[in-house]
């Protein structure tokens, strides 16, 4: 952030989200919807993320599809339903979190829709929920072992003199089930 006076070390939001939504576009997807907090500074560098993927392969953002929702995401799924009604119905789900994620793929499942063959989900976070889901949940990892040897690092740089030094680290698709469509065989 400018004019930040301590040290922080992150994942590269930004990328991590580009690299999700455009994972799900290459499955097939052409409606993606952006579920999360954009007014959270991780979320909003995921939405742009988000954005900037869409506008590489030259598709509009519709602000249709993108719900605000907390870190946890909602028990009440009616911004999921809202979402659903949509005149262009999201054929994928990038969702900010991976709580959040994880409440999309147990709403759309309570709906009777098919995850990932109607709407495929992707989420960021790579928490242990995601691997154990039915289906299991395409996320973004973050490697936080890595995250917390270089803040160890930079404090003691800074503590033994040195400035406040900032570090962005690089994240990992992480593919699984709730995002793979089967390809179509050409015949």
């Amino acid at each position: 952030m400018p004019q930040q006076l301590y040290c922080t070390v992150g994942s590269d939001n930004r990328e991590g989200a580009r690299a999700a939504t455009l994972h799900l576009l290459d499955q097939g997807s052409r409606q993606v919807a952006f579920v999360g907090d954009n007014e959270l500074p991780e979320g909003a560098e995921r939405y742009a993320g988000y954005q900037s993927a869409l506008q590489e392969r030259g598709l509009k953002i519709e602000p249709g599809l993108h719900r605000m929702q907390g870190a946890q995401g909602s028990k009440d799924l009616s911004w999921l339903s809202s979402l659903l009604e949509q005149a262009e119905k999201p054929d994928a789900i990038f969702a900010s979190r991976d709580l959040i994620a994880t409440r999309a793929v147990q709403g759309l499942q309570q709906l009777g829709l098919l995850v990932p063959a109607e709407v495929a989900v992707c989420g960021f976070d790579d928490i242990q929920m995601a691997a154990a889901l039915e289906p299991t949940l395409t996320t973004v990892r973050q490697h936080t072992v890595d995250i917390g040897t270089t803040v160890v690092a930079a404090l003691a740089a800074q503590i033994a003199g040195g400035a406040a030094q900032s570090f962005q680290l690089p994240t990992e698709l992480v593919v699984l089930t709730s995002s793979k469509r089967k390809k179509s065989r050409s015949r």
